[in-house]
């Protein structure tokens, strides 16, 4: 099912990939998709230890930074605690839509969790 350009309000990208090249190649993407929702509230989910890689990337309403040393580092009553709030800050923005130039099961749970109807990924499918 397409959504209408009009419909869309918020727009949240996830590139949350762990590997700084697959970011850094993700970056004429992530403008693109800047540009095309213009006026829209677009924000950008990124593994926290790229933090002062993008920082410095004009044109989101905000950027929230998934805590994967943080998460993996803890016993697993913490870890689920730090996910949930991460997920819980997600999901303070309603994304409308949810756009994931990752595709892996960390950045598609998060797309899945963050409420947004309508998600797309390079793994997208009927589900």
């Amino acid at each position: 099912m397409l959504i209408s350009y009009d419909k869309i309000r918020t727009v949240l990208i996830v590139m949350m990939d762990r590997h700084l090249g697959n970011l850094v190649v993700s970056l004429s993407s992530i403008v693109a998709l800047q540009e095309y929702f213009r006026g829209k509230n677009v924000h950008f989910v990124v593994d926290s230890a790229y933090r002062e890689a993008v920082e410095s990337i004009d044109g989101f309403d905000r950027i929230f930074y998934f805590p994967r040393t943080e998460i993996y580092g803890r016993n697993v009553l913490r870890r689920t605690v730090l996910y949930l709030k991460f997920i819980k800050k997600i999901r303070s923005i309603s994304p409308d839509a949810v756009i994931d130039l990752q595709g892996g099961s960390a950045s598609s749970a998060v797309s899945f969790l963050s409420g947004a109807a309508y998600r797309l990924s390079n793994s997208s499918a009927i589900r």
